[in-house]
C-alpha cells in the first residue's frame, strides 16, 4: 500500500443559483483533479485514492446534484444538467485545465462535460456508464434501486428513481460522439467488474481516438477504492506522460 500523503481535506460549498454543490477540498499546486463519484455515493467515495496524490495536485472531490450534501433540486437529472453543474462548478471556482476524473455514473457525466464544452483539460473514466445499454447496465432495476439507495444516509428514493429512469432513456456515447473531438483520456477498469463488464471498457477504447487503456486484475466496479495503488499510479503516469505498461496491471 503507498504511503498516505497526510493530505488535509475541508468540507466546503458553491453557490450555483438557488443550489448548492457541497465539495471536499485539498489545495496543492498547480495540477487540478476533480472527481466524480458514481449513482447514490458522495464525494468521499474518491479519498483513499485522493490521499495519495502529492502536493502537486489540488483536489475537489464532488457530491454531484442529488447526492451527498449538495442540493436536490426537483429536476429530471439528466446527464445533460448533471454536465452543466460540473461546468459550472469548474468556471466559478476558476478550476484550470483539470482532470476529470469520473468512476460509473460519474464517468458517462465526465464525457459528456468534455463533449459539451470541450475544455483544456483530461479526461479519466473508471468503470463508466453510458456506454451499454440500459439492459447491460441494470438488469435487476429494483434491486439496483434498492442497494443505490441503501449505499448513503443521504440519498433520497424519489431522487434516485427519478434519476435512474431519466438516465435508462438517455442515449449512450458512441463513436460519433468523439468523430470531430476527444480529450485526452484514460480509462480504467477492473477485469473482474460485474456491474459494468469489462467488455465496455474495450468498447470504450475503440470510439476515443488516442485513448488509454488500463485493466486492472482483479478489480471490480469501485477498483478506486479497492485498488488504490493501481489506480493512482496509472492516473499519474497519465497526467505526467511518463507512459503505460501494458493495459493489464497486477
Amino acid at each position: 500500500m503507498k504511503k498516505d500523503q497526510g493530505r488535509v481535506f475541508q468540507r466546503m460549498a458553491v453557490g450555483l443559483g438557488s443550489w448548492e454543490l457541497s465539495y471536499l477540498f485539498s489545495a496543492g499546486g498547480s495540477r487540478n483533479i476533480v472527481f466524480l463519484h458514481g449513482m447514490g455515493s458522495t464525494g468521499n467515495a474518491f479519498l483513499r485514492l485522493a490521499r495519495l496524490f502529492g502536493e502537486e495536485y489540488t483536489l475537489y472531490l464532488l457530491d454531484l446534484l442529488g447526492h451527498g450534501r449538495s442540493s436536490k433540486p426537483d429536476i429530471r437529472y439528466t446527464i445533460d444538467e448533471q454536465a452543466s453543474a460540473v461546468h459550472s462548478f469548474i468556471s466559478d471556482l476558476g478550476i484550470s485545465e483539470p482532470a476529470v476524473v469520473g468512476n460509473s455514473y460519474g464517468g458517462w457525466i465526465a464525457m459528456r462535460y468534455f463533449l459539451k464544452y470541450r475544455p483544456p483539460g483530461n479526461l479519466v473514466v473508471i468503470s463508466s456508464a453510458g456506454i451499454l445499454p440500459p439492459a447491460e447496465e441494470t438488469p435487476d432495476r429494483k434491486a439496483f434501486i434498492e442497494r443505490v439507495i441503501s449505499s448513503s444516509i443521504f440519498n433520497v428514493r424519489p431522487v434516485i428513481e427519478r434519476m435512474l429512469e431519466t438516465n435508462r432513456a438517455e442515449k449512450r456515447v458512441d463513436r460519433s460522439d468523439f468523430s470531430e473531438y476527444a480529450p485526452p483520456a484514460l480509462i480504467i477498469w477492473g477485469d473482474s467488474d460485474q456491474v459494468i463488464p469489462v467488455d465496455a471498457a474495450y468498447a470504450l477504447k475503440s470510439m476515443i481516438p488516442g485513448s488509454q487503456l488500463v485493466v486492472v486484475r482483479g478489480g471490480g466496479h469501485t477498483v478506486h477504492y479497492t485498488n488504490p495503488d493501481q489506480v493512482h499510479d496509472a492516473i499519474e503516469r497519465f497526467l505526467t506522460g511518463s507512459g503505460f505498461a501494458p493495459e493489464k496491471i497486477p
